[in-house]
């Protein structure tokens, strides 16, 4: 049914271009519209028999009957569902096809029947939305369904609901305890679990906020020439971020400090893993590009490239978002881990800022080369997302935050201010054309307030980096913390009395309480002077182990 549908559509544009040729044919041109006319005539009898062939498949096939059996299935599947799952553990004994028939169900209601029996045409509608919603939200995380394949397509099934603003408005009006329980399964640690697709859903909760996070394709590719994979998809939706989710996400975040601190703690492991991977097949890549002028590259290894790219873009997007909405998670150090994250989040931006703009480095290969495959592989997404994350945390924050966060991402070693001026192409080489150089403030996609955004930023940061350079005092190289090499040793374990820096020590706590170096199990951590640090970790239960 979908090969005719694209047949005809083939066929009646075919059909308009050649009458539009027609009318611009000079009367003179006697054999050439001749032969326009024929092949009009060709194309309006293929037409005709495929909008035949067509009435009989709206007649028969997406017939109001047959709607309506398909309604009836997922009524009662919907229905066996909602009881099955009151019996508790004995849901996990229901047949997957139940799963499988109510989201197939619902998916061939509002998208596979002619817009002559509209999905929103059908009776109760809302109340079968709001249903279906609370079918996806119950178990998207239910850890009663053990099949993991089945587990996804329930995840796709909501990431699906979250993309188009009627069903998201539906999920937003669902009863508080569903929404928090909805947003407390996005946040959970990403262990052990699919999660992929769920951050997937906090970009899509997010996607039209942030720093030029308004595109539905990137600015260099045409739509028609997007092809959307599973790791493409969210950045073809229209926006429809949803407020109502992104306050209940910020609650959450701040209200739940062992909540935030693991979902911090994962989010940041995988961007860090994700990133490196892609570091790793770019660099491999670029050597084969540089070695053969055929490029012979292996197909699987262009997809995970490219796959690893986008996975990176939406892990960076969900922390945009988390520091717009909760930037305590961040600058507010009272909170135990903060210190840890801001420091944390520097590095990370401060190494993909380096690795992206460096001169004839293997990203700017990877952007140049003709690569099939890797047209997703470009400046923009992966820039525009870093400084709106930078903005963020140093520009709008201001105050005693602003400097925490200047100084946190200014002591990384290995960040350099200049590298920002290649947002702005300030250091551009002048024998480079002019198309080919890149820089925010070309792209329709950047507003003039993200511009000043991005000149504010650089300003400050090559300013605070003299004045930083001047005040800095150097650490002795036996007071050094021997697990990082960048901060003073300011605080040991009890009872070994093992040495390190704090920021080492917090996350090392986050996994696990042994020491470093010896492996005894912790019971305190002091600072040099013997004040007691970082009791939260030792009285809000058990590590992870």
């Amino acid at each position: 049914m979908w090969a005719l549908q694209d047949n005809m559509k083939d066929f009646v544009l075919a059909l308009q271009d050649t009458h539009n040729k027609i009318k611009k044919c000079p009367q003179d041109l006697a054999t050439v519209r001749e032969d326009l006319e024929k092949a009009e005539k060709v194309f309006r009898d293929k037409v005709t028999e495929l909008s035949r062939h067509m009435a009989w498949v709206i007649a028969v096939i997406y017939s109001p009957s047959k709607q309506h059996d398909v309604e009836w299935l997922l009524r009662g599947v919907l229905r066996t569902l909602e009881k099955a799952s009151a019996y508790r553990q004995l849901f996990q004994y229901v047949p997957e096809f139940y799963i499988e028939t109510c989201i197939h169900s619902f998916n061939a209601l509002r998208n596979y029947f002619n817009t002559t029996q509209p999905f929103s045409a059908l009776p109760d509608v809302n109340q079968l939305l709001q249903q279906y919603a609370t079918f996806l939200v119950d178990h998207f995380a239910d850890s009663r369904i053990v099949s993991n394949d089945l587990r996804d397509n329930i995840v796709q099934a909501l990431a699906l609901f979250t993309c188009h603003k009627d069903t998201l408005t539906v999920l937003e009006n669902l009863p508080m305890n569903k929404r928090l329980s909805m947003i407390e399964s996005l946040l959970a640690p990403y262990e052990n679990r699919s999660w992929a697709h769920t951050n997937w859903i906090l970009v899509r909760l997010w996607k039209g906020y942030g720093f030029a996070n308004r595109y539905r394709h990137l600015p260099n590719l045409l739509p028609a020439k997007v092809q959307p994979t599973d790791f493409t998809f969210v950045s073809v939706q229209e926006p429809c971020p949803s407020q109502v989710f992104q306050s209940l996400l910020a609650k959450t975040l701040l209200d739940n400090e062992a909540l935030s601190t693991r979902f911090l703690d994962t989010l940041m492991n995988q961007l860090n893993w994700s990133f490196s991977e892609f570091v790793g097949m770019m660099q491999e890549i670029a050597q084969v590009t540089m070695r053969s002028d055929n490029m012979l590259l292996e197909g699987r290894q262009v997809k995970i490239c490219a796959a690893c790219f986008e996975i990176s873009i939406c892990l960076l997007r969900v922390l945009e978002m988390v520091a717009t909405v909760a930037p305590q998670l961040f600058t507010d150090w009272s909170r135990p881990s903060a210190e840890l994250f801001l420091k944390r989040i520097m590095q990370l931006l401060s190494q993909i800022v380096m690795r992206v703009t460096v001169a004839d480095g293997a990203f700017e290969t990877l952007v140049t080369a003709p690569i099939p495959g890797l047209d997703s592989v470009t400046y923009f997404p992966v820039l525009s997302v870093t400084v709106g994350i930078l903005a963020q945390l140093i520009v709008r924050c201001g105050g005693s935050s602003q400097e925490k966060a200047v100084r946190a991402l200014l002591t990384d070693t290995g960040f350099l201010p200049a590298a920002l001026d290649f947002m702005l192409a300030r250091n551009a080489n002048p024998e480079k054309k002019k198309e080919k150089v890149f820089s925010m403030s070309n792209y329709e996609e950047v507003s003039a307030e993200e511009v000043e955004d991005i000149e504010s930023l650089m300003t400050y940061l090559q300013q605070q980096h003299i004045l930083l350079g001047n005040n800095i005092q150097e650490t002795d190289d036996d007071d050094l913390c021997t697990i990082c090499y960048a901060n003073a040793q300011t605080a040991f374990f009890i009872p070994c009395q093992h040495k390190s820096c704090r920021t080492c020590i917090t996350q090392q706590l986050l996994s696990k309480r042994e020491c470093f170096f010896c492996k005894a199990v912790i019971t305190a951590v002091q600072d040099n002077k013997g004040r007691p640090l970082l009791r939260e970790h030792f009285t809000s239960g058990s590590p992870r182990k």
